[in-house]
């Protein structure tokens, strides 16, 4: 088998013998044969005689794929006895996995295999064998042309010059982070550079060029290292590496050579480059290294002057991928095999053209079929390995796995799969039948979780689209070659999956698929019986070039409906041909005789289930999209936030509503993929509804920002609404022009789906099939009216109706065929039947026609002719000039010949006997045409008839003349048809035309050749699903389909009017702008053109256009669906001709219905971009009939050129309208054409009005306007939406009054300058900002990872609150909502205890911890009415919309260029030129009323000095960036504003990336010249060069701020104080600013009451007791200011000036576009410059204090202990050694108590005392705990645990409880009242709540109460300690009683104590614990003694040694007692012998 490269790959078997064969037959005499089978090849040796010992020596050649033997490759031999008929027996087989390793050295190998029997039992025999690849390649794709000579550095010259590094990104993908919005940054030595963001995409694409200039050596440029580092901006800091690359410039990142194209790099040669390679990313933050991504990109190193030619475009679908890979040597590379299994294939077409090769077929008699061979390939990443080849096989059975082991992630995720057809004429050759790209990424989920699964699909039928069957192959084969075919070539099942490799390397290999597998496949392949409806009105728009010919159209899906399919029955499939009309204008148009209509029967598979679920998704998405878009539009228009916001939670919610549905159950058909997928649909599903909630509990704040979190949501929708697994191929409709395919309609099959589950969107609709030219022009070649409907046959049955209420009938057809033969008509000579179909293909005599079954005639044959025919070119008009030529001949003066010919030089009859139908009436009378060139009576002479030149004056040998004559004519009422049973009695129904292709005509011409007759016989059925019939020829039965016919019992006629009055931003071929446009309208076929308005840059068209009597199908309540599609197509008119500049289109409205008449803009479209907007609207009326027409609005006033205008009503109404320009000045102007700005002009251009401001002299010296207002009045239309727009031009004066365009802004929002919409907008505005200005940080990040979000649970825990501060009211009352809303960030209510105030309101951080989350300091600052602060989490402009509400900034587009040059390549990546600042007022004028001007009192723009106060504070979470430092930077602040910079280098904070600076910086500059403050932050010493490094800086405009009327120079105090840490730092007092405010706006001044507490403004009061809710809080008057002072102050606070906050600010690196490097707390003030500016406020914070804390543990009961051995009797008593633990946030180890020993039943005493010391920050509440790097901050936290003494026992604690002494819960005064509902966050188990429920008692919770421990400084309760278990759920498993108590160092040192219970045991004494005594020493003493006895190892010996003695004493005894026993015994009986 050979691969791409032409390698070939075999392995050699040499059989050498066999030893020890059973012997079988008992004749002796057996012979043997074997076979070798190796990955489906079979091979059988020759027969070997007598031998059971047999030497074979026999060789066999294999082909084993690309690259090698896999894993699972085995070898089978079988030996058998030889039989001439019949299979042999079994002498012995053997099926071995080949020995891989030994085979990779390439060397032979020696093998010997025993033989086993059937059963498997070896048989004592033996076979040898070697085995050897003959080609064995090492897969070293990687290195194979990467690899380069090594370089010498020390030989590059060491001379330093100028050199260029030219990076061109072109994209990435498979990027990890989703969402992603990627930038790539490229670091080259210590510069930085960046390409633009690529929003919401994993896969973005860049094509962006960076250059490095370096003035360097060759060899130091050698040595260079190169970063390549990819950043996600929707995260930051470190989370938004996705990752890097570095390489040195030559040596590569693993020392190796990086894959340097030729030529090699040689001395003295610098032009290296490195094209295409795609480089693995890894995060250098993450281990091990995992690949994240890829970057493909170019690079090259130029010399001075040196360029490079642009590399060609490589697909890298095509390119061998892995030669172009760069990796990191760290990253290991994960294969795995996946198995793509080829079944079978059908539908193919033909590529042989069997009517070139037809003696070929007789002789070898071969059919159609025979002229395909294919064969399937499948190539990925430049590797393919193919199937084996079917020859002459249309519909093939591969039946072969080909594998590919592949690294994941890979590279490119496009796997290429190719039908060919082998060409046996030409060497390893073939065509390419059609290409299929199928993308990994949508057949798998990469993933480590549950929904994850690796690539899989099928097995399912894949459509293959290319070229349409109807072309040769030679036409468009290009189409075949790549993904965008536009015909249906055939399908191929295939089924893939995937297994573990445990190979290295890509490679490629063939199989034979398993049996098994073919079976189970092959059971998929049932079908069911579908049904496709189409039917077709009206084809509109056809270009003149395709109307030249009759056009028809053909409808398929696959095979079904194609009208040369060799596998399908013929069908009702064709719309067959007529000429089309054309429309007097510009194009042609068809109306069918009657609707068309094709139904087509067909079968495919069971998966229409796939189809419903893309449909339930897609629904979903386009509801999205749609109101997405409607959004974004309402935010460009800057509409009023409230409705903004209000759509986007109405989009939230409904979009929860839409995703909370259930996908329907799989079939059982379904495959794995559908399983995976429904899975995975599901989940994300789930997930955007979890997004939605986040969004819905945020705030959609109705900015771009919330879009941009909206975005994201849709971006899921778009990965879910993918399905691979579509069998069913698209619906095509092709148009032809002739016989000539010319254009083609493609959509999915699920658009058009009839589903009772999920219908398709666009199924019985009638839509209007906008069909593309077939040659690849970007131009649309005709617009064809219908409606398509697919089903199943079953539903079809039983549900299907025509829409409309249309009714189909049906009749055959045929045509009667002549040809004229000197001079008469007849058969002879005839090229086609004479009674044959229409297209002369098959013959069809009348006489043969069968009904089927089921089918019935109704009526006879009858000659019926097609409208088209009967028809000429005017029929359509409403004007026409006939013309006729004069000719006379007078070559004999006595015979002078006269003749007449029409226009085309046909004879007609003579000029005064042309007769008009009762339609047509003259106008004119003959009048020689004066545009034909001749002489002074007009003729035109020749020499001959035949000759086409002809002069304007008689010459020598000159006898022919001729003369043009004509006359004019119109219609006088509608058009009249030719009555058919006319022509046909007078003319037999014939139709003329030269050719049977060319179109026919009822009249008949000299040069027609051909004619014909259409004959007709209806029929009917009751089944209209039967649309077939047969006709029997003379030599077969031939199946036909008939015509359908779809009739509508209303076809009414309407009037269409069309409304336009104006144009904007029209794309211009004009360098100036301007347009001179005029526009094409068709409605319905119908066509008119508009006037044309010359040289404006918004045209004001004002016209109105008529169409009259357009048939629509339906009854009027069906209008809505069926109104005609109106289209708009604009031409601009130049000096090189008309040039087409967009086209848009519109629905008319039902005038009949009260829809609202009011004109929208429409867009405008070019090539699929934006290129304007057409105001206007069209209006439908009903004019049926005469009664209809009387209803019919008047017609619309006519203008002088007798055009109509717009009517009243609909045409705006002009109002004298004012416009106001506030021009301030010009900004950031940049070069153009290579020249500077320096003499700019604005122009400003409303309709038709131009207004010039006055010239700026010097814009380097002042860059504002001299003078800053002007106005004109103009009459202008009433309503916003119709005002034309307001251009801004900015010219620049230039040499030899050269004054060219250079840049340009289009105003097309109004709303934003009305005074009355601005006063609503300010008045919401000021609403939110009162509800609170700063908000919450919207988060950004991560959509899907929860852990870098904020989550506020809903059902957190209610408490009470303890105030000791009982009937105060007033701000208290106020207090209580204001503090739940903050407190509802923290998880709990409220804390109800206060610190000393006094000393925490002296520093003004105090204000800032106050509102952020601290309720202790906010309940102090509002109990005693203390001014707050408002935090604003982004930059202030955020909020208040860039302090655009005085001045905006309008950026000012460049225009097209006159040449190019290297100065404007700024100019190429922003288009931006410079900046305009201005406004504009824009009102009506009463009649006879004149308005003061609202710019009457603007600022002066001469230049200003002013004073800059900037207070840095903080940075929050800055960027580390340096290369040499670990997790911190050394942080300093620097300003800049001009040339002056600032670098405080005094304000380094080391090791941080919090750094607290409390820096004040004052900063002077003037305005305009320097209006711009840069606030850097830089990190000291960063490089390793010691160089400092900026992190990132904001950029605040100091001119915006200083001419809003939000007065954001300084901002207010919500309190006037005179005096504290507080006090008014304004330049202005409260009263001056009120003054200043008034006389801005244009208020009367403001009156205030005698005694100042009440201010009368605007005829309103304010009083002071509104605002002070209690006077006892400002009767300190060294504190307090004046109460007109006060009062005035609150009067600005409610008129919404800016109230004093802080801002944090997020800085930017300019190298590191868009991604935030942390942020910086700061605000600043602005002042006119003045000698003693204000005093600034102290922004000292205040130190932490050192503090300790005194933890005295007492008691614990109920502990759930863990016993070593459990008790026999569970009631017994338990007894362990105990012992308590603490620990304090911040400490290594926790403290240990004495041991409680012997507890019984975890119950312990202690007394035991636990000192902690700490430092503590009383404002944040938080503990400091000092760190390595940087100080931490961490809740006050302490945590008790109760523990066993022996931790084998129980190694982790057996419970704990942790309290946070800022927010305690309040201790049980008793055990019984303790309880874990004590517990901040506790939820209860459900196996608890099971049992509460089962035993019906429910456990009630008591009222709880928090406190904090450093107010209360002691508290003494009981809590209980629990565990966690894995579930998640807290069990309570104990209880602890002791006693907290938190003092100051001075404090302590009054009151010592010790630890324990040691000196001093005082404050408290503790005594020593009362403990239960559970030992008894003499006892103890003596069981310990046994217990020590029995564990002895002696035991044994110890119990023998018991048991002697034991005996020994009883022995004893007995010898001590036995004589006595004797002796009485003896004594007894002597005394009885006495």
């Amino acid at each position: 088998m050979r691969d791409g490269f032409g390698n070939e790959y075999t392995l050699d078997v040499l059989v050498k013998r066999a030893k020890n064969l059973p012997l079988f037959d008992k004749s002796g005499h057996q012979s043997s044969v074997f076979t070798v089978g190796f990955q489906g090849w079979k091979s059988k040796s020759k027969v070997f005689d007598n031998d059971l010992n047999p030497r074979y020596n026999e060789m066999f050649t294999f082909p084993i794929g690309m690259h090698g033997i896999i894993e699972d490759d085995k070898i089978g031999i079988n030996v058998e006895t030889y039989k001439t008929t019949g299979r042999g027996r079994s002498l012995g087989n053997i099926t071995r996995i080949f020995p891989v390793s030994e085979l990779r050295s390439g060397k032979a190998v020696n093998c010997s295999w025993a033989l086993s029997d059937n059963n498997g039992c070896l048989n004592g025999a033996t076979i040898e064998l070697e085995l050897k690849a003959k080609f064995w390649p090492e897969l070293k794709v990687e290195e194979k042309k990467i690899q380069s000579k090594p370089i010498n550095t020390t030989l590059l010259p060491k001379e330093v010059d100028t050199y260029r590094l030219r990076f061109l990104v072109h994209k990435c993908t498979k990027l990890v982070q989703s969402p992603c919005s990627a930038i790539v940054v490229i670091r080259f030595g210590t510069d930085i550079k960046s390409t633009q963001i690529c929003e919401l995409t994993q896969d973005p694409e860049f094509e962006e060029e960076i250059n490095f200039v370096v003035y360097m050596s060759q060899r130091d440029i050698a040595k260079e290292i190169v970063t390549i580092e990819v950043l996600n901006t929707l995260r930051t800091d470190k989370e938004a590496v996705v990752g890097d690359f570095k390489f040195m410039v030559e040596t590569g990142f693993t020392g190796e050579a990086v894959g340097w194209d030729e030529p090699a790099y040689e001395a003295n040669t610098v032009c290296r480059t490195m094209t295409k390679k795609w480089i693995i990313l890894t995060n250098p933050f993450q281990t091990p290294k995992n690949i994240n991504g890829f970057v493909n990109m170019s690079f090259s190193v130029l010399q001075s002057g040196q360029s490079l030619e642009q590399s060609p475009i490589i697909d890298p679908i095509i390119l061998d991928v892995l030669r172009n890979v760069m990796r990191p040597s760290e990253v290991t590379a994960q294969y795995k095999r996946v198995y793509f299994r080829v079944y079978l294939a059908e539908d193919l077409p033909i590529m042989d053209n069997p009517d070139d090769m037809s003696h070929v077929m007789e002789k070898m008699r071969l059919t159609r079929a025979a002229f395909c061979d294919p064969y399937v390939g499948i190539s990925y990443c430049g590797v393919e390995a193919r199937t084996s080849i079917n020859y002459a096989n249309y519909n093939p059975r591969f039946n072969t796995d080909i594998i590919f082991n592949i690294e994941i992630p890979a590279v490119t995720d496009t796997v290429v799969i190719t039908l060919y057809d082998y060409d046996a004429d030409k060497i390893n050759s073939a065509d390419i039948l059609a290409t299929k790209h199928l993308s990994l990424t949508e057949i798998s989920y990469l993933s480590d979780d549950e929904y994850g699964f690796d690539p899989t699909f099928g097995p399912s039928l894949v459509p293959f689209y290319g070229s349409p069957k109807h072309f040769e192959h030679s036409q468009h084969p290009e189409l075949n070659e790549g993904a965008n075919g536009i015909g249906y070539r055939g399908r191929i099942l295939l089924e893939v999956f995937t297994k573990p490799s445990f190979s290295v390397g890509m490679f490629a290999n063939t199989a034979p698929a398993p049996e098994e597998a073919i079976k189970r496949a092959a059971k998929g392949l049932r079908t069911q019986k579908c049904v496709l409806v189409m039917g077709a009105m009206e084809a509109t728009m056809i270009p003149k070039e395709f109307a030249d010919n009759p056009v028809s159209f053909e409808i398929s899906v696959g095979e079904f409906g194609y009208a040369n399919s060799l596998f399908t029955n013929p069908t009702t499939s064709k719309i067959w041909p007529q000429a089309p009309l054309f429309d007097s204008v510009n194009y042609y148009w068809l109306e069918f005789d009657i609707d068309q209509a094709c139904i087509i029967p067909m079968e495919w598979e069971h998966s229409i289930f796939r189809l419903e679920h893309l449909n339930i998704l897609e629904r979903i998405r386009d509801f999205y999209r749609k109101s997405l878009d409607d959004i974004d539009d309402d935010i460009q228009k800057e509409k009023i936030p409230a409705d903004i916001i209000s759509s986007m939670k109405i989009l939230v919610k409904r979009t929860i509503d839409r995703c909370g549905i259930t996908l329907p159950d799989l079939p059982d058909s379904a495959n794995n993929l559908d399983k995976n997928q429904k899975s995975l649909r599901e989940m994300k599903l789930r997930l955007i509804i979890q997004e939605c909630k986040k969004l819905a509990r945020g705030s959609l704040d109705g900015t771009p920002l919330a879009l941009k979190l909206l975005q994201k949501i849709l971006q899921i929708l778009d990965e879910i609404c993918c399905e691979p697994q579509i069998e069913i191929p698209n619906v095509i409709v092709y148009m032809f022009s002739g016989d000539k395919l010319v254009a083609y309609f493609s959509s999915p099959i699920h658009y058009f789906l009839e589903s009772s589950v999920a219908k398709g969107k666009d199924c019985e609709r009638m839509m209007y099939m906008d069909l593309k030219s077939t040659d690849g022009r970007d131009m649309m070649a005709a617009q064809l009216l219908g409606f398509l409907w697919f089903g199943t046959e079953k539903m079809y049955k039983e549900d299907f109706q025509f829409p409309y209420d249309g009714r189909i009938s049906s009749y055959a057809e045929m045509y009667e065929n002549e040809i004229i033969t000197n001079g008469r008509w007849g058969v002879k000579n005839l090229t086609r039947p004479q009674f044959s179909n229409e297209d002369g293909t098959m013959q069809t005599p009348k006489d043969f026609f069968t009904v089927p079954k089921g089918w019935t005639w109704e009526g006879e044959w009858e000659i019926q002719p097609k409208k088209g025919s009967l028809v000429s070119e005017e029929f359509t008009l409403k004007e026409w000039v006939d013309r006729r030529y004069e000719t006379v001949n007078y070559f004999d003066p006595g015979d002078i010949e006269t003749q007449w010919w029409n226009k085309d030089m046909i004879e007609s009859s003579a000029k005064d006997e042309v007769k008009l139908s009762s339609d047509w009436e003259w106008t004119h009378e003959w009048v020689i045409d004066s545009e034909e060139p001749g002489d002074v009576d007009g003729w035109s002479y020749t020499h001959s008839p035949d000759s086409q030149t002809y002069t304007c004056s008689e010459k020598k040998g000159n006898s022919f003349k001729r003369r043009m004559w004509k006359r004019e004519r119109v219609r006088n009422g509608p058009p009249v048809l030719p009555d058919i049973k006319e022509v046909v009695e007078k003319k037999g129904g014939w139709v003329y035309s030269k050719t049977f292709k060319s179109k026919f005509n009822i009249e008949e011409l000299s040069t027609d050749m051909v004619r014909r007759r259409r004959w007709i016989r209806n029929m009917s059925s009751m089944d209209p699903y039967a649309v077939t019939f047969s006709t029997k020829t003379a030599n077969a039965v031939v199946t036909v389909a008939p015509s359908l016919l779809l009739k509508f019992p209303d076809m009414l006629r309407y009037e269409v009017r069309v409304h336009i009055f104006q144009g904007r931003t029209l794309t211009s071929p004009d360098i100036m702008g301007y347009v001179t446009v005029y526009g094409i309208v068709c409605v319905s076929g119908v066509t008119h053109v508009t006037r044309t308005i010359e040289h404006q840059l918004s045209p004001t068209f004002d016209q109105t256009l008529k169409f009259e009597d357009i048939e629509v199908i339906g009854s009027s309540e069906y209008l809505h669906l069926t109104r005609p599609k109106v289209t708009i197509l604009l031409f601009h008119k130049g000096p090189q001709g008309d040039v087409f500049i967009g086209r848009t289109s519109m629905f008319p409205d039902i005038a009949n219905i009260g829809v609202s008449h009011r004109m929208k803009w429409h867009e405008v479209e070019l090539k699929g971009n934006y290129a304007g907007d057409i105001l206007g609207m069209a209006q439908i009326y009903r004019s049926h009939t005469p009664e209809d027409k009387a209803l019919l609005p008047f017609d619309p006033p006519v203008m002088p050129d007798g055009m109509f205008q717009l009517p009243p009503g609909i045409r705006p109404v002009m109002k004298l309208t004012r416009i106001e320009i506030l021009s301030w000045g010009l900004r950031k102007l940049k070069f153009w054409n290579s020249k500077p700005i320096d003499h700019p002009r604005i122009e400003i251009e409303c309709g038709g009005s131009t207004t010039t401001l006055a010239q700026i002299e010097n814009v380097k010296l002042n860059s504002n306007f001299p003078e800053t207002s002007t106005f004109f009045d103009i009459l202008l239309p009433e309503g916003n939406t119709y005002k034309p727009p307001i251009n801004i031009r900015l010219l620049d004066k230039r040499g030899n009054g050269f004054i060219p365009l250079v840049g340009k802004y289009v105003v097309t929002e109004f709303a934003k300058f009305d005074p009355e919409y601005l006063a609503k907008v300010m008045a919401a505005t000021d609403k939110i900002e009162k509800q609170g200005g700063g908000g919450g940080d919207e988060e950004e990040n991560s959509l899907y990872s929860s852990e870098h979000g904020t989550s506020v649970s809903t059902d957190s825990t209610v408490v009470i609150i303890e105030d000791e501060n009982e009937g105060q009211t007033g701000c208290m009352a106020c207090l209580s909502k204001m503090v739940k809303v903050v407190s509802s960030l923290m998880g709990t209510e409220v804390l109800d205890e206060t610190d000393d105030w006094e000393f925490l309101s002296m520093y003004w951080w105090s204000r800032y911890y106050a509102m952020q989350g601290n309720t202790l300091l906010y309940k102090t600052f509002k109990h005693h009415e203390l001014p707050m602060i408002s935090v604003f989490e982004k930059e202030i402009e955020f909020y208040y919309n860039n302090f655009a509400d005085s001045i905006q900034q309008f950026k000012l587009q460049t225009v097209a260029k006159l040449k190019e040059s290297k100065t404007d390549e700024d100019l190429e990546k922003d288009p931006i030129i410079g900046v305009y600042k201005g406004s504009f007022r824009i009102y009506q004028l009463e009649d006879g009323v004149e308005k003061p001007l609202l710019y009457a009192s603007v600022p002066t723009s001469k230049p200003l000095r002013v004073l800059i106060r900037v207070y840095c504070l903080e940075g929050i979470q800055l960027a580390c960036n340096s290369p040499i430092k670990d997790r911190y930077c050394d942080a300093y602040i620097q300003l800049q504003i001009g040339p002056k910079i600032i670098k405080d280098v005094g304000s380094l904070v080391r090791k941080t990336r919090n750094p607290r600076f409390s820096k004040i910086y004052n900063v002077e500059t003037i305005l305009p010249n320097f209006t711009e403050l840069s606030v850097s932050a830089y990190d000291f010493e960063a490089t390793e060069e010691k160089h400092d490094k900026l992190i990132g800086e904001t950029k605040i405009d100091i001119e915006n701020r200083f001419l809003s009327i939000k007065r954001p120079i300084c901002s207010l105090i919500e309190r006037y104080m005179i005096g504290g840490p507080h006090k008014w730092r304004d330049f202005m007092m409260p009263t001056q600013i009120l003054d200043e405010y008034c006389v801005a706006n244009g208020i009367f001044l403001p009156s205030y009451s005698t005694d100042g507490t009440t201010c009368i403004i605007a005829s309103e009061a304010y009083t002071l007791e509104e605002f002070e809710k209690h006077k006892e809080n400002f009767e300190d008057r060294k504190v307090w200011g004046p109460a007109k002072e006060r009062v005035a102050l609150y009067v600005l606070l409610e008129l919404g000036l800016i109230r004093d906050h802080v801002e944090k600010r997020n800085l930017y690196n300019p190298v590191l576009p868009g991604v935030s490097q942390g942020r910086l707390l700061m605000w600043c003030d602005i002042f006119p410059y003045m000698e003693s500016p204000p005093e600034p406020m102290n922004i000292d914070p205040p130190l932490p204090v050192e503090m300790e804390l005194r933890v005295i543990v007492y008691d614990c009961i109920d502990v759930a202990t863990v016993e070593e051995e459990p008790p026999e009797d569970a009631s017994a008593d338990t007894l362990h050694d105990l012992v308590s633990k603490s620990k304090f946030v911040g400490e290594k180890e926790a403290d240990v108590s004495e041991i409680h020993v012997r507890a019984i039943n975890g119950g312990g005493s202690f007394n035991w005392r636990f000192l902690h010391k700490f430092h503590y920050a009383y404002l944040e509440r938080k503990v400091i705990v000092e760190g390595e790097i940087e100080d931490q901050k961490f809740d006050p936290v302490i945590t008790l645990n109760i523990s066993d003494a022996d931790p084998s026992i129980a190694p982790l604690p057996y419970g704990s409880v942790s309290l946070n002494l800022a927010n305690c819960p309040r201790g049980a005064t008793d055990s019984a009242k303790c309880h874990m509902s004590m517990i901040p966050g506790y939820e209860k188990p459900p196996e608890l709540i099971e049992e509460e429920e089962e035993s019906g008692k429910k456990e009630t919770i008591p009222k709880l109460t928090y406190l904090s421990v450093f107010k209360k400084k002691k508290t003494l309760g009981w809590w209980p300690i629990y565990v966690k278990k894995p579930n998640g759920y807290m069990y309570q498993t104990g209880m602890i009683s002791c006693e907290l108590e938190v003092m100051t160092k001075a404090q302590a040192a009054k009151r010592p104590a010790g630890t324990g219970r040691g000196e001093p045991n005082t404050n408290p004494v503790i005594e020593e614990p009362i403990r239960i005594p559970t030992t008894f020493p003499v006892i103890d003493s003596k069981v310990k003694m046994v217990k020590f006895i029995w564990k002895s190892p002696n035991k044994p010996k110890l119990i023998l040694g018991l048991i002697a003695q034991l005996v020994g004493g009883l022995l004893a005894g007995f010898l001590l007692n036995a004589s006595g026993m004797v002796t009485s015994l003896l004594g007894v009986g002597g005394g009885e012998e006495a």
